[in-house]
């Protein structure tokens, strides 16, 4: 995978995967589903980062990079589309009393309770986010490399058998044919001498004498 398009596949690879293993993460987390516009931004920004970072060969190194890369990204894009709403406060005139409906007032309490445990939620995302990104490094890493002697193995075992045909070498076989042999004399097969003896028996004629 040396090539150009090598490095490509081999990014697209990467990066659809971090993308996979980044949404499980951060639904398990406790986030919200990422919206289809999140993870096609996702996708799309983690493709070109992990391209831009595929070498010639695989490494440890750039792939670790490329994923570390992905998954802040796929964290903050993750947030958006996410359908949140935020409370509406409505009042009448310009210095009027302001109204505030009863869902409204219990989300505005709630809010305290919200702020507080943003910090714990946010721990628990980045945890998962950090679980996700080690497995798809490990993932990518043993991946390619078992793909690649899987290759090489039926590689090797298609040349053994191509070298052992063309070691062949045919070998024609003509037939003879068996000369054919002319008869001096004509000899009776044996059915015409037993049909000569069986034409002459038979019981014996009766003479009438008068």
């Amino acid at each position: 995978m040396s090539s150009r398009w090598g490095r490509f596949v081999r990014g697209w690879i990467t990066a659809s995967f971090a993308v996979f293993v980044a949404a499980f993460s951060h639904v398990v987390a406790g986030g919200a589903a990422p919206a289809p516009v999140s993870i096609s931004l996702a996708l799309a920004f983690s493709g070109m980062v992990c391209v831009a970072l595929a070498g010639k060969t695989l490494s440890l190194l750039r792939s670790s990079a490329s994923v570390a890369v992905s998954q802040i990204a796929l964290h903050a894009l993750f947030g958006l589309g996410s359908g949140a709403t935020s409370p509406i406060l409505t009042g009448s005139g310009h210095h009027g009393p302001v109204s505030i409906s009863p869902g409204t007032a219990a989300a505005v309490d709630s809010m305290g309770m919200s702020v507080a445990g943003t910090s714990g939620t946010d721990a628990w995302m980045w945890a998962a986010h950090g679980v996700a990104a080690v497995l798809t490094i490990v993932a990518l890493h043993r991946g390619e490399r078992a793909f690649w002697f899987l290759v090489d193995l039926a590689a090797s075992g298609l040349a053994v058998v191509l070298r052992g045909t063309r070691d062949l070498v045919p070998v024609f076989v003509h037939a003879v044919p068996a000369p054919l042999v002319a008869a001096d004399a004509f000899v009776p097969s044996p059915l015409a001498v037993l049909r000569s003896c069986l034409t002459r028996r038979g019981p014996p004629v009766i003479r009438i004498v008068f």
